[in-house]
């Protein structure tokens, strides 16, 4: 494993994979060439607009191709990009905003309401950037990409941050996780090694782009792979999704899992090219785990991690190619750490029985720098090296 910034990472898929197709979405296909060139853009923009290293960059978008334009192109120029939950109330946008630092938000006219209100009442917050139609005082994005060179910005230090990453609630005081290139580097890496990520996969996504597990993502185009952007996960129409495109990969949280399943039949040639449907999150119930392995068959990978630790395990669908008398003994199972990560059950014996319970404890180069502003919460949670999770 070789960790590097992530702009090396953009610029050498731009040069290995330029004419394979990387993104498709409602537009139609986009090459590595073209939509590495708009993530370049993007992060000379934010230059042209006085935005330096380090600066924070928040996005507050639906689920759509310029999302991860911004998001990449953000992190590849040295900026530190700041996703938030479109489905956020407003007080919890604000503390977030507020928590960051924000300069420059980018969002849609979609929430155009919620953007014009956010920024009387952030501080800071110097640049609103506009995607896909207009909003009063704000940046036109494709007038801004238009404007910049597609050339990449020097990469900096692996050692930078990259991403601040707010936990589940916002109840009081926010929490937000920092992740450094030096982090996500080793997850895309790890990624593609333990889910054997190969440049002829075909990955749907229908899950929200905001949160961590999108890194998933990432991994597959960083391999050379083609990402599709399904949109919002609809059960009845996801079976379309997955044959139209040839997919042979995707990802779902087990609610979703259990949803697709109402809507697959065993011999659908929506699962005619599938190899590998990526679940976590959660626990799958054992009644849906058992459908899914009569429905879908080993074709399932479970994997566990978190916004602190991302994908920090995982269990390859072929495990789940066993008899029937001995699917409870994986069906709570999330497989081995991946690659130079430690995983361990804090106050236990190593060699202590399977059944053993307590905390689990992460080490290795995913687990995050600790919380922004925040080292009570840090101190608490990074412990003698080790990510205490709670879990």
């Amino acid at each position: 494993m070789v960790i590097m910034h992530l702009g090396l990472l953009f610029r050498r898929a731009r040069a290995w994979h330029g004419d394979r197709v990387a993104l498709v979405d409602e537009a139609g296909p986009w090459t590595f060439e073209a939509f590495l060139a708009r993530v370049a853009r993007f992060g000379q923009a934010m230059t042209g607009l006085g935005i330096v290293r380090g600066d924070r960059i928040a996005l507050l978008l639906p689920d759509i191709r310029e999302y991860l334009e911004a998001d990449y192109g953000a992190m590849a120029a040295g900026f530190v990009r700041v996703p938030m939950d479109p489905k956020a109330n407003r007080a919890d946008l604000l503390a977030q905003l507020r928590h960051a630092g924000v300069r420059v938000l980018v969002t849609d006219a979609s929430l155009a309401a919620v953007a014009e209100d956010l920024r009387v009442d952030v501080a800071g917050l110097d640049h609103v950037v506009c995607v896909r139609g207009a909003i009063r005082g704000a940046h036109d994005y494709e007038t801004l990409l238009s404007r910049a060179s597609d050339r990449f910005i020097p990469a900096g230090a692996d050692t930078e941050l990259a991403s601040l990453n707010f936990s589940g609630g916002t109840t009081g005081r926010p929490k937000a996780i920092m992740l450094r290139h030096s982090n996500l580097s080793a997850v895309v890496q790890n990624v593609i090694a333990g889910f054997d990520i190969r440049p002829e996969a075909v990955f749907l996504n229908v899950r929200p782009l905001w949160p961590v597990a999108q890194v998933t993502s990432l991994a597959y185009l960083m391999a050379g792979a083609r990402v599709v952007l399904g949109g919002g996960f609809d059960p009845e129409r996801f079976p379309f999704q997955m044959a139209r495109n040839n997919a042979t990969r995707t990802s779902l949280v087990p609610t979703q899992l259990r949803r697709a399943l109402d809507h697959l039949a065993p011999d659908d040639v929506a699962l005619s090219a599938l190899e590998a449907v990526h679940v976590g999150g959660s626990r799958i119930p054992a009644p849906v785990f058992d459908q899914a392995l009569e429905l879908i068959g080993p074709r399932i990978g479970l994997l566990y991690g978190l916004t602190e630790a991302p994908v920090s395990c995982y269990l390859r669908p072929e495990r789940l190619d066993c008899r029937r008398a001995l699917r409870a003994s994986v069906r709570d199972c999330v497989g081995k750490p991946l690659f130079g990560y430690e995983v361990a059950l804090a106050g236990t014996d190593p060699d202590a029985p399977g059944d053993t319970t307590g905390e689990v404890l992460i080490r290795g180069p995913n687990v995050m720098a600790g919380y922004w502003n925040d080292r009570e919460a840090t101190a608490a949670a990074l412990k003698d090296g080790w990510l205490h999770t709670g879990d």
